[in-house]
């Protein structure tokens, strides 16, 4: 089953809208594949969290100053799959990727990067996340972007791989998703809602706490006195990242729950 996250599921830095260029219509005329390019496997059943690792450590090197970042204003790619199934928002599908290798085919190509090492076979379980995507939240966005390209077949690079180019040119993930149309993303607000019934929980509140006063961090009352919320909002601030983990651990184990 190919489930859907936002964006706010793997990092918790906002899209930055105001310094990313809208798609337009009729310039736009499909998507690129892509892989990450990274030596080795991820393996065909990454737990949710190490996807959303890889993909908060890209959105990091993308945004980050050269040499050692590209300095780009957000992660390059619009969307993205791992081997499980999983689909991720990242820049988004109203916005010109940074990806595909120039301006001019960044304007008519969005792209969607699979998250796969250079000696993984890409799983059927990928295969279903990007017909699924393409068909419930590409094709409804731009009805006439219609073509499915490897980055190799833009710009002179060996992105995705030989596996996956061989998959753009069989045809094979411009079809129809076979899965159960019941199968509906998370929405917005569903994220909202787990995130407040988790912040509720007294087990988050207690691990906050502990995280918190273990660092020795200055505060000015004991744990679980009345700086509580501040506590909170003083780990969130200062490590993001876990928060984000922890976070879309929770997303994980309701979207299992919802299983029949």
């Amino acid at each position: 089953m190919t489930v859907f996250f936002p964006r706010q599921a793997w990092t918790s830095v906002p899209r930055p809208v105001d310094d990313l260029v809208p798609l337009v219509s009729g310039e736009v005329g499909g998507v690129a594949v892509h892989w990450p390019g990274e030596t080795g496997t991820f393996g065909d059943t990454p737990t949710l969290a190490q996807s959303c690792a890889r993909l908060e450590n890209e959105r990091r090197f993308h945004t980050g100053t050269p040499p050692a970042g590209r300095g780009w204003n957000d992660l390059a790619y619009s969307a993205a799959c791992d081997q499980a199934g999983r689909v991720f928002d990242c820049r988004g599908i109203d916005w010109r990727c940074a990806a595909n290798g120039n301006p001019g085919v960044n304007r008519a190509y969005a792209a969607f990067t699979f998250l796969v090492g250079t000696r993984d076979t890409v799983t059927p379980a990928a295969v279903e996340a990007f017909r699924t995507w393409r068909h419930r939240v590409w094709l409804p966005r731009w009805p006439h972007a219609t073509a499915v390209v490897g980055h190799r077949d833009l710009f002179a690079t060996s992105c995705p791989g030989d596996g996956l180019h061989r998959l753009v040119h069989s045809g094979a993930l411009a079809l129809l998703p076979t899965e159960n149309e019941d199968d509906m993303p998370i929405t917005d607000a569903d994220l909202n809602r787990i995130v407040d019934g988790l912040i509720a929980s007294a087990k988050f509140r207690g691990f906050i706490r502990s995280a918190v006063w273990s660092a020795a961090w200055p505060l000015t009352s004991a744990p679980g006195g009345p700086t509580e919320q501040a506590d909170m909002r003083l780990y969130r601030a200062s490590h993001p990242e876990h928060a984000a983990e922890v976070i879309a651990l929770k997303v994980a184990e309701v979207l299992a729950e919802r299983k029949p």
